[in-house]
């Protein structure tokens, strides 16, 4: 009952608890869909601290278990995070350390299918700290990850996860940090169809400094935008032409659209509550809407060619429209309930 009443409470587009309380004493038929009768805006809170974060672990993983794979199978993941506002003075009291007021709050860290958008991993993390730091989570060492190729941006620029991502057969498109060293070895022949690319070689990454078996080789291209700014990339894959791999970057912005959906379409800007369980609850309900919705786009016929649509957005608005109505059987079926 509790785990509905959050997601009702970002289905319905509320924008505190005392909203949802509100509706629950109002609204009978939307007390009986949930089972949650008399609860108040002050009962809410504590509910959120008393109810441990794990009662989600089986709902978001049998909707992820529902989630329909890709027609062709996907190669492209993108990692990244993104933070939800707190308090920065109650979380520096939480934790006992000054934080930073643009960085101070929960960071959710995701890995994402860049074919039909599902989500694979995520991970919450509490306070500042550099994304690479949540790599091991992200992608556990028991995951066979040979052969796919994992897009992600200067904030994961961490020498041993490049090197883990080689052992384990895996590769990866990532921009330069300003501080990267890179030694020259061999340059690519340019293609003249795209000029756009000014560079495409191949060389060491990493200073002289570090060890021989530290030292990685990797392809970098450079790529010029029209306003003159110049972007560099760095990647393990020598299979693809240097326009292709600069294509391919680009595709990480599909997660940038995740994290925005979240906060925009769901309402996911800041936590229900100050601390580490009413974070969880808060960013875990979020995502389990995100997963309707996912599933109700992908079961859903285009006019034209009968092949599900991910039009997520439509998608909320719609569960919000058909809140109190009987779902159809062809529906409960499709969606996996019968």
């Amino acid at each position: 009952d509790f785990a509905l009443a959050m997601i009702f409470h970002f289905i319905l587009g509320l924008r505190s608890l005392r909203e949802l309380a509100i509706r629950l004493a109002e609204d009978s038929r939307l007390t009986r869909l949930i089972g949650m009768r008399g609860i108040s805006h002050s009962h809410l809170p504590k509910l959120l601290h008393a109810r441990p974060a794990e009662l989600w672990a089986p709902l978001i993983a049998q909707l992820l278990q529902r989630l329909r794979p890709a027609d062709a199978p996907s190669h492209a993941w993108a990692i990244d995070s993104t933070t939800l506002t707190l308090g920065a003075k109650l979380l520096a009291r939480m934790s006992g350390r000054e934080l930073e007021r643009e960085n101070a709050g929960a960071k959710l860290s995701a890995v994402i299918n860049l074919t039909d958008k599902r989500l694979a991993q995520f991970y919450i993390s509490m306070g500042s700290g550099h994304d690479a730091q949540y790599v091991a989570e992200l992608l556990p060492a028991d995951w066979e990850i040979a052969g796919l190729t994992f897009l992600f941006d200067r904030g994961y620029r961490k020498y041993s996860f490049y090197r883990d991502l080689i052992k384990r057969r895996a590769h990866f498109v990532t921009r330069k940090a300003g501080n990267d060293h890179f030694e020259l070895q061999r340059a690519i022949p340019l293609d003249t169809e795209h000029p756009e690319i000014i560079a495409d070689d191949i060389g060491m990454l990493g200073g002289t400094a570090l060890k021989d078996d530290e030292r990685m080789l990797l392809r970098r291209v450079i790529k010029r935008c029209d306003d003159a700014q110049e972007l560099v990339f760095f990647t393990t894959r020598l299979d693809l032409t240097a326009a292709d791999v600069a294509a391919l970057y680009q595709q990480r912005w599909v997660i940038e659209i995740f994290f925005r959906w979240l906060k925009s379409n769901v309402n996911l800007k800041r936590p229900l509550g100050y601390g580490l369980e009413p974070t969880m609850h808060t960013i875990l309900a979020a995502l389990a809407v995100y997963c309707l919705a996912l599933l109700l786009a992908q079961w859903t016929p285009s006019r034209t060619n009968k092949r599900p649509v991910p039009l997520i957005a439509s998608s909320v608005q719609r569960l919000r429209a058909r809140l109190f109505e009987t779902p159809r059987r062809d529906e409960l079926r499709c969606l996996g309930f019968l």
